[in-house]
């Protein structure tokens, strides 16, 4: 595995923080290139260094007016003791004339000299000032494109570690879920195992039941036969007759009653186990709502985390956009210097041309032999030149041709970067109505569609003409 290259080493060098800083301004270091600490103390150290820079600049540009004042105030003090020791005496010759228009063209210079030095002093210090605004303003954009792009990949880090812990959730409930299911299997098992005793018991009973029944009805016939009974005698025969039948339903109660009390043991057992399925039920239908919640949780957050992935790609689609225009832009200036070459090249071409046909001409209608012969020989230069002239021509044609090829297939490729872009936008839009957020179509969207619908027609007219006209090509993205 190659190994990693620090950015303190960097291709063999030990980077200090003058180098960092030094990139800085020139915009060649990249954000990455460095932790996020170290950007924020270069970016005081820059700080510092720019206010320096101003408070020296300042300084010098009192400094400087400073001498300015005192090499006037010089120049005037002489002027004053010059037209003093003059008045003094009294001379006004013409070598006191040369001497004062010197004097006076020495403090004209040494004035405009003043001036200049001092605009030019003000022009560098504005320049400066310009120089540490602009790098200022290129930290602020880099700094806000940084965290235009890590705001979604800290989202995103959010989000799959809420995901994670919202399954681990999940698979705990589910873990305790499957459990209440098999303490319910069991319960269920024995109530059902419990339901066929009673079943059994109650086929046993049928027997009993059945005679117990029919000897009901006997006694309530001897019990009518009693009420209608007129002698003494016949009332007791009716009545010992209904002893025997009383006798006997005693001995099947007494034979029934174990049975019955079996049966409400039972019955009371399947009370318990049913309070025990009532209370696991619920906890499973609690269990239940809650996995439900967590799934539904699980599916917004899917959809947030597709959609920040698919605004990431789009942020990539732009960045790569803005590059094939740079690049569309480059062959389009190449393009347009070697038109201007060709023009210029077939200008000549045609000049020359015209010389050809005009000494062919000559050639024609001159007799003398020697005069003939010279113009043969002239003949023959200008062809030269033109065969030159011509050999110069083919490779900006071909220049030329490959440039438009090349333009044709950045456009092809800019179509597709939009057709993505676009299908892109689309998904957002319905992961936006899965998650109940309204959208707009927005202005960017209206764009690609214009510059996809754009870019087609030329492409169709450049197909149909097989010609590509590089003027018609414009930028909207």
């Amino acid at each position: 595995m190659a190994e990693l290259q620090s950015p303190v080493i960097k291709y063999g060098k030990i980077r200090t923080m003058k180098d960092d800083i030094e990139d800085i301004k020139n915009g060649t270091l990249k954000i990455n290139e460095i932790d996020f600490q170290k950007i924020r103390k270069l970016q005081e150290i820059l700080k510092k260094a720019n206010e320096e820079n101003l408070r020296r600049i300042q300084k010098e540009k009192e400094e400087e007016a400073k001498k300015k004042e005192e090499e006037m105030k010089r120049i005037e003090e002489e002027k004053k003791r010059k037209q003093q020791e003059e008045g003094e005496k009294e001379e006004n010759t013409e070598k006191g004339q040369e001497e004062e228009r010197k004097k006076r063209e020495e403090e004209e210079r040494l004035k405009k000299e003043i001036e200049e030095l001092k605009k030019q002093k003000e022009e560098e210090a504005k320049k400066k000032e310009e120089e540490m605004k602009k790098i200022e303003e290129e930290r602020k954009r880099k700094q806000e494109e940084e965290e235009k792009e890590e705001k979604p990949k800290r989202e995103l880090e959010k989000l799959n570690y809420e995901k994670q812990k919202l399954k681990d959730e999940r698979l705990s409930l589910e873990k305790e879920l499957n459990n209440l299911k098999n303490q319910e299997r069991p319960l269920e098992e024995n109530k059902n195992q419990l339901l066929k005793e009673i079943e059994e018991i109650n086929k046993n009973f049928e027997i009993l039941l059945e005679k117990e029944k029919t000897l009901e009805e006997k006694k309530s016939l001897i019990e009518e036969k009693e009420k209608r009974a007129t002698t003494s005698k016949e009332k007791r025969e009716i009545e010992q007759e209904r002893w025997q039948i009383e006798k006997e339903m005693e001995e099947i109660e007494e034979k029934r009653w174990p049975w019955d009390e079996k049966i409400i043991e039972i019955n009371n057992k399947i009370k318990e186990i049913d309070t025990s399925l009532s209370n696991i039920k619920d906890k499973k239908n609690s269990i239940t709502e809650k996995i439900n919640q967590i799934l539904e949780r699980e599916d917004e957050i899917n959809l947030q985390i597709e959609k920040i992935n698919l605004t990431l790609e789009f942020q990539n689609i732009i960045k790569e956009r803005k590059k094939k225009e740079e690049e569309k832009i480059s062959l389009i200036k190449k393009t347009n210097e070697l038109s201007q070459k060709l023009n210029e090249v077939v200008e000549e071409e045609n000049i020359i041309e015209k010389e050809y046909e005009l000494i062919e001409e000559e050639e024609k209608i001159t007799k003398d032999i020697s005069e003939r012969r010279k113009i043969e020989e002239e003949r023959k230069k200008i062809a030269q030149r033109r065969r030159e002239i011509e050999k110069e021509r083919w490779p900006i044609e071909e220049s030329l041709e490959k440039n438009e090829i090349e333009i044709k297939k950045n456009e092809i490729e800019v179509q597709k970067l939009l057709e993505r872009a676009s299908i892109i936008l689309d998904k957002i839009k319905e992961i936006d109505k899965k998650l109940g957020i309204e959208t707009e179509e927005t202005n960017e969207s209206q764009e690609i569609k214009k510059e996809q619908d754009e870019i087609k027609q030329r492409l169709e007219e450049k197909e149909n003409e097989n010609e590509p006209n590089i003027s018609d090509i414009s930028f909207k993205f």
